[in-house]
């Protein structure tokens, strides 16, 4: 049994879930009934997007042990997932009377809350599931997202900084907190962590986007435009990435970064001009007025 297992829970770790199943398939059928095996078995079917099947295996591990609070809290994260929030807190309710202090249960309730914008409700119960564990990902950058959505920057910053410390490459954190760090003007942090996500991955445009926007803010100007560029680049001109580019600009020459400005176009001026100056009439007129003093 555990030599089956044991491959099975690696293949799983390795995101191999129909391998895993077939190691799970050469198990005796008394251990197949155990509770961490259909567990393991609906986790493998939920993994490949098989909801209802792994729902079933859920089910009979709660059958097999009502005090099972894995069974219960899977059941109630694919109702949720479906938008099925009657049955989702249901399931929550359940597992909230075996054990009060489940933090990852009241955080899916307050999930729930947040679904249907009674947003009060949804910070009350994330910021309970703080109080049990302070650094839980998932409550602080959901409490962040809220907070960032009231425009409350200082109480979305440092929710969003506490979700990273436990979650430091959640690419989806990062950019929430690069977000609100320029809404809170403070772009030291966010700026570490784009540029390790920068160095990791194969960068998304809105990486450099946001990091061009952060330079600004650090007066760093050849870095904002190279970043700024670096963004229209990835995303093959996409026009929101070409505003931004325009902005950026326009930022510097306000900054009386002209010289710089001029020997940063490397699109050539008429693509300049094309792309950049159909933007707000303030860019407009900024890059109109002060493009013959670069050329």
């Amino acid at each position: 049994m555990l030599s089956a297992f044991t491959k099975a829970a690696k293949l799983y770790k390795e995101e191999k879930y129909n391998q895993a199943l077939g190691e799970i398939s050469k198990l005796d059928k008394k251990y197949k009934s155990e509770e961490n095996i259909l567990i393991f078995t609906g986790n493998c079917y939920d993994s490949l997007g098989k909801k209802e099947i792994a729902k079933s295996f859920y089910r009979k591990a709660y059958k097999k042990n009502k005090q099972s609070q894995a069974a219960l809290l899977n059941l109630a994260i694919i109702y949720f997932e479906q938008k099925k929030y009657m049955l989702s807190k249901f399931y929550i309710k359940k597992l909230l009377h075996i054990n009060s202090k489940n933090y990852n249960s009241i955080t899916l309730l307050g999930n729930i809350y947040k679904e249907k914008k009674q947003y009060e409700k949804a910070i009350k119960l994330y910021q309970k599931a703080i109080g049990i564990e302070k650094n839980f990902y998932t409550a602080n950058i959901n409490l962040a997202d809220i907070y960032y959505q009231q425009k409350k920057y200082s109480q979305a910053y440092a929710h969003a900084k506490k979700a990273l410390i436990s979650e430091p490459q959640k690419a989806e954190g990062i950019k929430l907190f690069a977000e609100i760090s320029i809404e809170n003007f403070q772009p030291d942090d966010a700026i570490l962590y784009l540029e390790k996500l920068a160095k990791k991955t194969n960068a998304d445009y809105w990486i450099y986007n946001l990091l061009s926007q952060l330079y600004m803010q650090q007066k760093k100007y050849e870095t904002s435009i190279k970043a700024a560029q670096k963004a229209v680049e990835i995303s093959q001109g996409e026009n929101s990435q070409h505003i931004n580019f325009g902005y950026i600009l326009y930022d510097s020459i306000l900054a009386d970064q002209i010289n710089l400005c001029k020997n940063m176009l490397t699109y050539g001026s008429k693509n300049i001009l094309k792309i950049l100056l159909f933007n707000t009439w303030q860019i407009r007129c900024c890059i109109t007025k002060k493009f013959h003093k670069m050329t």
